[in-house]
């Protein structure tokens, strides 16, 4: 893999969340992307998320969380994409501060985001 597109290629995804800017993501994901979370069940870890199922929840994410951005802690270049820790931060629109822990993990092939798998405690994003 090649660090600076890769982490390029990083560095628009994130960007474009905190922007709210999701015709980026959905430009920069592959048609058939796989997008798992650690708060699902492990048996469906292999089919996650579709396209279609992410970009929605980005959409209530970025609808939901005032101020949301990406405190960076460290990012890993791996053999087939990178690995981020961060912290997501921004405010519920009930007003309760978000500091939510992350891992993830993406699969970048042909410049195009083919697999995410997020790691990260559910009960601490607010529910309002």
């Amino acid at each position: 893999m090649d660090k600076a597109k890769t982490f390029a290629i990083a560095d628009r995804f994130f960007s474009a969340i905190e922007n709210g800017d999701i015709t980026t993501v959905e430009a920069l994901y592959a048609d058939d992307i796989v997008v798992w979370h650690s708060n699902r069940a492990l048996d469906e870890r292999e089919t996650g998320q579709s396209k279609a199922e992410n970009l929605q929840l980005l959409r209530y994410v970025c609808d939901f969380i005032d101020g949301l951005h990406y405190e960076v802690l460290d990012r890993q270049l791996t053999e087939t994409g990178f690995v981020q820790q961060h912290v997501f931060r921004g405010r519920s629109k009930g007003g309760h501060e978000v500091a939510l822990p992350v891992a993830i993990i993406f699969v970048i092939k042909d410049e195009k985001i083919v697999r995410i798998d997020e790691y990260m405690d559910p009960a601490k994003f607010p529910a309002e």
